[in-house]
Order: structure tokens, then sequence, then C-alpha cells
């Protein structure tokens, strides 16, 4: 399931550069290819220490606080290497 919490050795801040994006619903559609709430992408060149978080916005056309807070924390788990 999308929201499930990281194991511990992946749950913590990103080391590298973190670009966050923020997407309506319909947005993300677009940018996770439709296949979730939110993705995040870590293969750019071989640079390991930069990774891209696409994320629903807070409100309207997107989900609640809590949701959002969820998600990140899951996204940052991919960009530190969980893969589930």
């Amino acid at each position: 399931m999308i929201w499930d919490i990281p194991p511990a050795i992946y749950d913590h801040p990103f080391p590298g550069t973190l670009i966050e994006w923020r997407w309506t619903a319909e947005q993300i559609d677009w940018a996770c290819d439709r296949i979730t709430l939110a993705c995040a992408y870590t293969d750019f060149g071989g640079d390991p220490l930069v990774c891209i978080i696409n994320l629903p916005v807070i409100g309207p056309g997107g989900v609640a606080a809590r949701t959002y807070a969820i998600l990140r924390r899951h996204e940052i788990a991919h960009c530190n290497g969980w893969k589930h």
C-alpha cells in the first residue's frame, strides 16, 4: 500500500538534493504515470544524490495535511533506496 511506513534504515532525511513538486491529483496522474498518489525519481545520469518527489497539494484538488506528511515520508524513503 502507498501509505506503508518505511523501515527505519530508510526513514531519515535524504542526504542529497531533494526537489519537491506539488501537484493537483490530475497533475500527479501525469507526473507519476497514473500509478499512485505520489512518486519519487532518483536516476539522473547516475547521480544518487539527487531525488525528485512528486506530491499532491494540500487542500482542494489534493490531500489532507496528514496524508501529505505520510506520503512525503514514504517517498523520501524511496529516495534513500527503499524498494517495496
